[in-house]
């Protein structure tokens, strides 16, 4: 492995990407880091095809409670450590989806859980990857019957299905 962390083939080339493990000794610095622009790793659910994926994914997050065992995000979402890996408790949301022509809201709801994880890789710097499940679409006017606006979503995505973000993050 290079100073930069770029791994060396058998030839004398390199290839980007880094260690796959993150700095054991290092404990996340608490406060206010900053996400760059996540890249699409997965994406099973051809949202790409209908919305800006990368608006999954906070630019922001505050990182408190940090120790050798975990810190928490934003206050309450707890994250367990495991040498330089992290990986936080899944959360569980319903989103309203907006109309594709802009105007106000389809007559639709996703029910999705995420689950962070990453790795440590300094006091400031970290690796972060969404796992993204949308687990299925309801309707926002009658949540007990399944039709609603969802068969325009059905035409492009089976439910339920993947999408993977990754991205860095520093303080």
């Amino acid at each position: 492995e290079t100073e930069d962390g770029d791994t060396e083939t058998e030839d004398g080339e390199t290839e980007e990407g880094g260690s796959e493990t993150g700095d054991p000794s290092a404990i996340p610095t608490e406060g206010l880091w900053s996400l760059a622009v996540p890249s699409v790793l997965n994406d099973s659910c051809n949202l790409q095809s209908v919305q800006d994926v990368t608006t999954f994914m906070p630019t922001e997050f505050e990182l408190s409670g940090s120790s050798s065992t975990g810190f928490l995000l934003d206050g309450e979402l707890s994250c367990s450590m495991d040498g330089g890996a992290f990986t936080c408790d899944e959360e569980s949301v319903m989103e309203v989806v907006p109309s594709l022509d802009g105007n106000g809201d389809m007559d639709a709801q996703l029910s999705i859980s995420v689950i962070s994880s990453g790795l440590v890789l300094g006091t400031e710097e970290m690796t972060m990857k969404y796992e993204v499940v949308l687990q299925e679409c309801t309707s926002v006017s009658n949540p007990y019957n399944e039709s609603g606006d969802c068969w325009l979503l059905e035409l492009v995505m089976a439910f339920p299905c993947y999408l993977e973000l990754g991205s860095t993050a520093s303080l």
